[in-house]
């Protein structure tokens, strides 16, 4: 892929926590470049610092009791970005899923901000959530979640926590609990933010059972809180 001259994204000021450098590494099946990840990394065309993670097929895996292979592969995947950012020395990134519907060639700029104006303790910055009801505002556009964050699909990390959750999940947390990546990421005690309004969306989010089940399931949990 031929890249593109990337637009500039001037820094918010000198003091901020905004990085010159701020690669994006987009989790996608390989074997299916011809199909969604192609065409997802053709909207990006136009950013340099562009990096794909083979995704774990979860075709590959065998489900446990309580994950099914999908969720597994997933999680997988995720971790092998954590590595890459770790072994990239990055001191933070942007990490995609390849479902995730965005132009973050008309974003950037919003992204800068949103890092700039997270409180100084932020260890996950996430672009956007599929339960994005279940959150408070801390700023006019900065809130955090409320109850378990669904969806993955596009987050800002920090290197340290990325080691941190690569070597907490050595041990696959899923072996014998339900444990989506999301799900777990919400529990490990992370400062966790959350730009508001989401500036990505996740493309058909809810459309199989095992998201409509998380659904249902959180609809049930709001309404004992």
């Amino acid at each position: 892929m031929k890249a593109v001259e990337q637009p500039k994204v001037k820094a918010p000021d000198s003091n901020s926590r905004w990085e010159s450098r701020l690669p994006i590494f987009v989790i996608g099946l390989k074997h299916r470049e011809e199909e969604r990840l192609a065409k997802f990394l053709l909207k990006l065309r136009w950013y340099q610092d562009l990096h794909v993670v083979d995704a774990v097929d979860g075709r590959t895996v065998e489900p446990t009791e309580k994950m099914t292979s999908g969720e597994i592969g997933c999680f997988e995947s995720h971790r092998k970005a954590w590595k890459r950012v770790v072994d990239e020395e990055v001191r933070q990134a942007i990490i995609m899923e390849d479902d995730a519907d965005v132009d973050l060639s008309l974003h950037m700029k919003k992204v800068a901000a949103f890092v700039a104006e997270a409180p100084s303790d932020w260890q996950v910055l996430y672009l956007g959530i599929n339960n994005d009801k279940d959150i408070r505002n801390v700023t006019a556009t900065v809130a955090e979640p409320v109850h378990y964050i669904m969806g993955t699909h596009a987050y800002v990390i920090k290197m340290s926590v990325a080691a941190r959750l690569h070597a907490l999940s050595e041990k696959p947390p899923y072996k014998d609990v339900y444990k989506p990546v999301d799900m777990w990421l919400t529990e490990q005690g992370l400062k966790i933010y959350v730009i508001n309004p989401p500036l990505v969306k996740q493309r058909n989010f809810g459309d199989t059972d095992t998201q409509g089940i998380r659904v249902k399931t959180l609809n049930a949990t709001r309404l004992l809180l």
